[in-house]
């Protein structure tokens, strides 16, 4: 691949990173990835994802030191070296061992107070968890993320409601790495102004809740939780009928080739059209469907209109289903395993894998980076390093740099920082994006201090009609409705253009260019814009103009195989739609740094597509020799008998037994010390291959006491297990007090999320959710316009507006 044919926006930085697992290290990646130099520290064992695929992708052209700072002085003087020359020390210890080692905020800012310092935990603020092993399944067990899964958030049919659920796709790693990296990058933009470094903080918990659909949080009068997905998951009274049509729309439909189609057609013209490509006119005209999909009239009606679409399905083949759908614009696509999602052709088309050449493993085929810039995919020179393979040399660097007077920084006195309400505080952003995968990008910006224009239709934003979940997604923004389609709506977005520092949508191609929304015209209207495409299949190859949901990226990245379970019915599942939002703040920030050093436009773009592939990262690594990828057992009760849930004489437990030292804790704890000498459990690749015997051994004992025993006496030797089924998710968001109670005009009290990323001395965004149009009035009169040109906009229906000026 080409690498020189774009510019690396983050070359020149230093990053030190003193991480393992998988959210440390992709946000190291990141910088990597876009040409910053990372230095990643490692203890003598190395880090302990060493070995498994996702290591290589998640450490690509990284340096690596051995340093042994638990007992070595001189080691622990040679990292103070390196901190002093790095603008980014990145960490994601549990509370207390960054400060142990000297790297916490007190040490890292003593020497080099213009260095960011960002740390990553399991928990963020929640003391009461500080102490567990914050492995993904210890964290979305805790809270609550296995309780409740219905058919649209990963469970198999038989198990839909009954009891926990193992979610399979690891989206708090994924979602905190991205959020550390966009911290990080707000931060380094703030330290352009004012000279001062920042403390940012993160947690997988942080990353969970992000990554997280369907959250309505409404307080009932007894300030208690309301959960939608309990209501649509089999608690007392059943589905709503409004649910059960959506679940309807993303029906998973078996073929006649036995291949599985999942379908996404969610908006009303999408579920028309598919009517229409299997022949079933007559459902458009029956007064019992004529207000599908979002207002069939009984539950019944549904179910008998489900087995009629399944008994067509079932009469032609996948790829004759797909080429009608296709034809017809109707959202859908064939369930894929991981390889098959490695060659898919937009993937391809949009130079989003790479082979990196190993001098170990071979060619190590892999997701590219996450973000195409100024057009062009972005090449991977280097895989991941050996252990240590590099001590000597940085070491060497950091030593003279140190005598080249670069001590000089260290016992400074710190700069005075702006506070402004954020590091984005004074960036404007325009936001052309509906639904949920575009606009989570505009709410994390608008967290960290960015001012955020939301530009919707004059109906509004379809996913307005979700309520308190829209609610969730508005916060801290601005509304303005414009009729795109007069010329009056498109100069009011020319002039927002011309003053803003960032626009982005996730429109397909064609709708784009007709509004003028491509980047050739809004570029030419201001030279300086972060221009960003968050599309869901990518601007080139043979599907780029095709529609698509959550449902369709879950199926075609392996991971509606992965979570159904070894020979179940492949599964739909909702992250995709968060994870590409967070996808959209990580190409923003990434832009707005390339253009601080370059001073013109980026145009930038991510995809559904890589958005969801990064989620499965760990799977989605290829090289001969390999390790064979995990796989989700066919009760959905997790990855292998170390990894998973277990039912207890009360309650459930998950169990995270990672290494060797913490198998031989576990084991005697479970009163069976002689389990350690079973040859067949001598280490990792013998109990994964004895794994059925180990589970049959362990499940008895674990039925003894009740979870919550178990989990107190297991976290007393520092094995991570946790009680899986205490509290749902909202529930436990809303006990652990991250939660804030606030009050909408139209929807009633709620409670409010907090912020995904905290910045030392900011305070959380408290600005409310804007209605549709509220901000139209303030908005034009800032950009020029009169009284009476406003009220001639509104007259001629080119805006809407409402709130106190529309009012009167």
């Amino acid at each position: 691949m080409n690498t020189s044919r774009t510019r690396s926006p983050l070359a020149d930085l230093k990053v030190l990173e003193l991480a393992s697992g998988t959210a440390g290290p992709m946000a190291g990646m990141m910088f990597a990835d876009y040409g910053a130099e990372v230095v990643k520290v490692e203890p003598p064992t190395g880090d302990w994802a060493r070995g498994t695929r996702g290591f290589q992708m998640w450490n690509r052209g990284k340096r690596s030191v051995v340093l042994d700072l638990a007992s070595s002085a001189a080691d622990r003087e040679a990292l103070r070296a390196l901190v002093r020359r790095s603008d980014v020390v990145l960490t994601n210890y549990r509370p207390g061992v960054a400060e142990q080692l000297g790297v916490g905020e007190a040490e890292v800012r003593r020497l080099n107070p213009t260095a960011v310092c960002c740390a990553i935990s399991g928990f963020g603020p929640l003391v009461e968890c500080a102490g567990l092993r914050a492995y993904e399944g210890i964290v979305a067990a805790k809270a609550g993320k296995m309780v409740g899964l219905d058919a649209l958030s990963g469970a198999a049919p038989d198990f839909a409601g009954g009891r926990p659920i193992y979610s399979a796709a690891p989206v708090a790693g994924f979602a905190a790495g991205q959020l550390a990296f966009q911290g990080i990058v707000a931060a380094l933009l703030e330290r352009a102004r004012t000279g001062r470094g920042r403390y940012v903080e993160t947690s997988l918990l942080q990353g969970a809740i992000t990554a997280t659909m369907r959250q309505d949080l409404r307080r009932a009068e007894l300030e208690g939780p309301v959960n939608g997905r309990a209501a649509a998951s089999g608690a007392p009274g059943g589905p709503s009928v409004q649910l059960r049509g959506i679940a309807l729309t993303f029906l998973t439909a078996r073929c006649a080739d036995g291949g599985w189609i999942q379908m996404c057609a969610r908006q009303d013209h999408h579920f028309r059209s598919w009517m229409r490509a299997l022949g079933l006119d007559w459902v458009l005209t029956d007064p019992r469907y004529v207000d599908g999909p979002l207002a069939f009239r009984t539950l019944r009606d549904i179910e008998d209109l489900e087995r009629v679409i399944r008994k067509r399905m079932s009469e032609c083949t996948q790829a004759e289903w797909m080429s009608l759908f296709i034809e017809h614009d109707v959202g859908s696509d064939p369930f894929l395993d991981f390889d098959g999602f490695l060659a898919h052709p937009q993937l391809t088309a949009n130079e989003r894998v790479v082979e990196v050449a190993d001098r170990e493993l071979g060619p190590v085929r892999q997701l590219g980076p996450l973000v195409n810039v100024n057009g062009a995919g972005v090449g991977v020179e280097r895989g991941a390093p050996l252990l240590g393979e590099h001590t000597a040399e940085v070491l060497d660097e950091a030593r003279a740099v140190r005598g080249a007077g670069g001590d000089q920084v260290a016992g400074q006195p710190q700069i005075p920082a702006e506070r402004t309400g954020g590091p984005l505080a004074g960036i404007v952003v325009v936001e052309l994006a509906t639904y949920l995968a575009g606009p989570l990008g505009g709410t994390l910006l608008a967290e960290m201090g960015a001012r955020v224009i939301k530009v919707e239709p004059m109906e509004g934003d379809a996913f307005r009609r979700l309520g308190l979940q829209f609610v969730h997604l508005q916060h801290g923004k601005e509304s303005i409705a414009l009729n795109l389609k007069s010329s009056g709506g498109k100069e009011v977005l020319r002039r927002l253009v011309r003053e803003a520092d960032v626009f982005f949508h996730n429109f397909r191609g064609g709708p784009v260019e007709r509004l003028g929304c491509d980047f050739v015209s809004i570029s030419a209207i201001n030279p300086r814009i972060v221009y960003v495409n968050a599309a869901a299949y990518g601007s080139r190859g043979p599907e780029a103009n095709r529609t698509a949901f959550h449902s369709t990226p879950n199926a075609l990245s392996g991971g509606g195989i992965l979570q159904a379970g070894r020979g179940n019915v492949p599964v739909d599942d909702s992250y995709p739609d968060p994870c590409s939002g967070i996808a959209v703040a990580s190409a923003i920030l990434l832009g707005l740094f390339g253009r601080g050093r370059s001073g013109r436009a980026q145009h930038l773009e991510t995809t559904m597509l890589a958005s969801t592939g990064y989620v499965h990262s760990s799977d989605l690594v290829s090289y001969e020799g390999a390790p064979s990828r995990l796989e989700v057992d066919p009760e959905q009760q997790g990855l292998h008998a170390l990894y998973r849930l277990y039912e207890c004489s009360s309650g459930w437990l998950f169990a995270a037994v990672v290494g060797d030292a913490e198998w031989r804790r576990f084991a005697r704890a479970l009163g069976h010390g002689e389990w350690c000498e079973d040859p067949r459990f001598a280490d990792a690749a013998a109990r994964l291959s004895a794994d059925a015997d180990l589970a049959a051994l362990v499940a008895p004992v674990l039925q003894e006491r009740t979870a919550k025993e178990w989990a107190a006496a297991l976290a007393a030797v520092d094995v991570a297990a946790v009680q899986a089924d205490e509290r749902g998710f909202e529930e436990f968001l809303i006990h652990s007090g991250l939660v804030s109670a606030d009050e909408h005009p139209e929807h009633g009290k709620y409670w409010r999320l907090p912020p995904r990323v905290t910045f030392d001395g900011v305070g959380p965004d408290r600005r409310p959710a804007t209605a549709l149009g509220e901000s139209t009035v303030a908005v034009l009169e800032e950009l020029g316009y009169g009284p009476q040109e406003i009220a001639a906009l509104c007259a001629e229906r080119a805006v809407l507006a409402d709130g106190p000026k529309a009012r009167g």
